[in-house]
């Protein structure tokens, strides 16, 4: 698999944990580069993304609600009616 087929693999697990289906499993991105991927529309509540590097990354839509994005990188990045109620983002760099 390659870096975004992966990547979608564990979005996918994500929502299947979110709504207590078998074969979920809690996203845990902490640490990745997704600098500039096309993040439109995710469904990534919850999620550990402490220390990502979202630089220009698209989060169009996205639903970031009570995620975790201590240290995360959001320079230039797309938040346009993405939802990041409770998320925690502490140090995370928006300039």
């Amino acid at each position: 698999l390659n870096f975004m087929e992966n990547l979608k693999s564990i979005i996918d697990e994500h929502l299947l944990w979110l709504n207590d289906k078998e074969g979920g499993k809690k996203a845990i991105l902490e640490g990745l580069d997704l600098k500039g991927a096309d993040l439109k529309g995710v469904i990534l509540r919850g999620a550990n993304l402490n220390r990502v590097n979202l630089s220009g990354a698209d989060l169009t839509g996205a639903d970031l609600s009570a995620a975790y994005l201590i240290d995360a990188i959001l320079i230039d990045a797309k938040l346009i009616e993405a939802k990041l109620n409770d998320a925690e983002l502490r140090r995370a760099d928006f300039c």
